[in-house]
């Protein structure tokens, strides 16, 4: 991906992001699974994270029911979403710069200096269909973060609206919860229901909700925190010394049997590849040579311990239970 805009830890001018969509459901269910998902993620890799969400239709609802013109409110909303960064007397400015007139400016000040925000307050203040529909949406997302457990890693955040304007209802941030260092999202998406159908000939809206991961944006944060990763993936390295044939097919084995198996391909020596596998943690070589195909055996290096064992070239089996014991 690539993208304008200002260039700061964690935030890129060219990045990677990891993508995952859901097309079809309507129900806000799609929304809390795929909050729930990334709470998951994020924990099971060590980063501590909030995902502050919100819904278009109740900033939309508002800026309607302020008296600012429809036409206007996209414009707008990318203001709003800059008010904890930059604070409602800078946004007050822009709104102004942007020909927003005074009373409205000041409708806009009345809604932000809100202490409470809760949403059937809200709903009494701003009467608009969407903010009555946003609030259902919201509070039927709240019972479903209430039920995956994930409620204490979220946060309702009435300014959040995104800088894309395909979004139709929920948005949501992921941050680090300190933001020490990266004050930049990990992650980030919404509901996009009208994305679809508008490039299709019948133009029927297609429900659509994603999350993207910025994969530079976290590995920036894990090296900031010095976290250290779970180990190479890899569980066993396969090096052939002259026997690529017959290593090819073992590796095709004991994937089948379900290790993570990876075959060296490169022609690098043996040290080359010991250093290889040492290098990335693999914990397990196997190799087969000359030597190995006369005895029928193949020799396994257990690269923590140090030792080798030897075990039948056949003998699947015992590997997937020397792996598992370790």
């Amino acid at each position: 991906m690539f993208r304008d805009g200002p260039v700061k830890p964690g935030r890129y001018r060219e990045f990677v992001q990891c993508d995952v969509d859901v097309v079809g459901i309507s129900s806000v269910m799609a929304e809390a699974e795929l909050m729930t998902m990334a709470a998951e993620a994020f924990g099971r890799i060590g980063l501590d994270i909030v995902i502050e969400y919100n819904n278009r239709k109740l900033l939309t609802g508002i800026l309607l029911d302020i008296g600012i013109p429809e036409e206007q409110t996209w414009r707008l909303l990318l203001s709003l979403d800059k008010l904890e960064k930059m604070g409602i007397d800078t946004v007050g400015k822009e709104l102004r710069s942007k020909g927003v007139s005074d009373p409205a400016v000041e409708g806009i000040e009345r809604f932000v200096s809100t202490e409470s925000f809760e949403l059937q307050t809200v709903q009494k203040r701003y009467p608009s269909a969407p903010v009555a529909e946003a609030i259902r949406e919201l509070e039927a997302l709240n019972v479903y973060l209430d039920a995956a457990g994930i409620r204490e890693r979220t946060r309702f955040n009435p300014y959040l609206a995104r800088g894309l304007n395909i979004y139709t209802g929920t948005v949501y941030e992921i941050f680090l919860t300190d933001r020490s260092g990266i004050a930049s999202s990990l992650g980030s998406g919404g509901r996009y229901d009208t994305v679809i159908g508008s490039l299709s000939e019948s133009g029927e809206a297609v429900p659509a909700v994603g999350l993207s991961f910025g994969l530079d944006a976290i590995l920036a944060a894990y090296k900031q925190q010095d976290i250290k990763g779970p180990g190479s993936l890899v569980e066993v390295l396969v090096i052939p010394l002259q026997t690529e044939t017959v290593c090819f097919r073992l590796t095709k084995g004991l994937r089948a049997a379900g290790i993570r198996a990876e075959l060296e391909m490169t022609g690098r020596k043996l040290k080359k590849a010991l250093e290889y596998a040492n290098k990335e943690g693999v914990p397990f070589v196997i190799l087969i040579g000359e030597e190995e195909l006369a005895s029928g055996q193949m020799t396994v290096r257990d690269m923590k311990a140090g030792r080798e064992s030897k075990l039948p070239l056949d003998d699947i089996d015992r590997i997937v239970r020397l792996l598992a014991k370790d």
